[in-house]
């Protein structure tokens, strides 16, 4: 990473970052040869600039980005045409190449003592450049879509913290509005196969650092979709028996759902001294601040999981995002 200051307040980054997805064998493969050939990894390289500042002694943040990603080798899950009447025979190809570009922006306001506004939002693009498919060679690019790829998403929040005489509050409101993104691989599929564009509200509520005892307790709740929206998590699937299309049923949303948590922490002694050190504190406070968009569609995740509905990637070219400071 390159990072050049501008000012005391302001930066300027330039990042390269590589990651992969590892190769393997698949266990629907057509054949024990198709098996044993397996898959090789793929591969991703991105490129991203972008800015970071802050305004107003602090009260403000305005961070930017711009990325584009050069995706090779990507891993193709491929129908068999030689076995029509079993559509889970497939074979894994190292058949695909992409590319990802896109913007995102970050807004954080400070409104008053303990008072945090927040704004984010993610544009991007994806699609795939060449397809190679060994097992039918008339198929290319145009033929698959990228899935799990929203063009546009963003994030509203409002963060407040409240020290009281035991313990902290903590309460948070977001909405989460992610695009229309395709749920398939196959483009012929993908009119059947949309999930709908849809916004979430939540909540989470906290009280923290309770000193009980020997340690912490933390009494906490959070509610998602407390509109009560319905929508799809997965499209229908389209199965292709004997030349026949049939579609499965498709997954919708639970509506409105709370989940309440108690849990309690020991203190640790390190270095003849009771108590967490600093750094355990913060990142446990910051790891509860997370509660309400773990699973969600923030900035900063679209590129990491435009694969989630393929392949559950684990590697993580773009491990930043216009919020993270350099």
């Amino acid at each position: 990473m390159l990072i050049t200051r501008l000012s005391a307040d302001i930066n300027t980054y330039f990042k390269l970052a590589t990651g992969y997805k590892s190769g393997g064998y698949n266990i629907r493969s057509s054949s024990a040869e198709a098996y044993n050939l397996g898959f090789d990894p793929e591969d991703l390289t991105t490129y991203e600039l972008g800015i970071k500042s802050t305004w107003l002694q602090s009260r403000l943040r305005l961070n930017g980005a711009v990325y584009y990603s050069d995706y090779q080798d990507i891993q193709l899950n491929l129908n068999d045409l030689t076995t029509p009447a079993n559509p889970t025979d497939t074979n894994v190809f190292n058949a695909g190449e992409a590319e990802i570009y896109g913007a995102e922006l970050e807004f954080n306001a400070v409104l008053a003592e303990g008072l945090v506004a927040n704004f984010t939002y993610g544009y991007m693009h994806a699609e795939f450049t060449n397809v190679d498919d060994p097992g039918d060679p008339f198929n290319d690019e145009n033929d698959f879509v990228i899935s799990n790829a929203p063009d546009h998403q963003y994030t509203v929040a409002l963060d407040y913290i409240l020290p009281l005489g035991v313990g902290t509050l903590n309460a948070n409101i977001y909405y989460d509005w992610v695009d229309d993104r395709y749920d398939t691989q196959r483009a012929e599929e993908r009119d059947e196969s949309i999930l709908e564009s849809n916004g979430l509200l939540g909540t989470y509520i906290a009280w923290t650092d309770i000193d009980l005892w020997k340690g912490k307790l933390t009494v906490a709740a959070w509610g998602k979709n407390l509109a009560d929206e319905d929508y799809l998590t997965s499209a229908p699937v389209i199965l292709q028996t004997a030349g026949i299309y049939t579609t499965g049923s498709a997954r919708s949303a639970r509506h409105v759902r709370w989940v309440l948590m108690l849990s309690y922490e020991f203190q640790r002694v390190a270095d003849g001294h009771c108590g967490d050190s600093k750094r355990d504190a913060n990142q446990r406070n910051r790891d509860r601040e997370r509660g309400p968009h773990a699973g969600g569609y923030g900035v900063g995740m679209c590129r990491r999981d435009i694969a989630g509905a393929r392949g559950k990637h684990k590697h993580c070219a773009h491990d930043g995002g216009a919020g993270d400071q350099p």
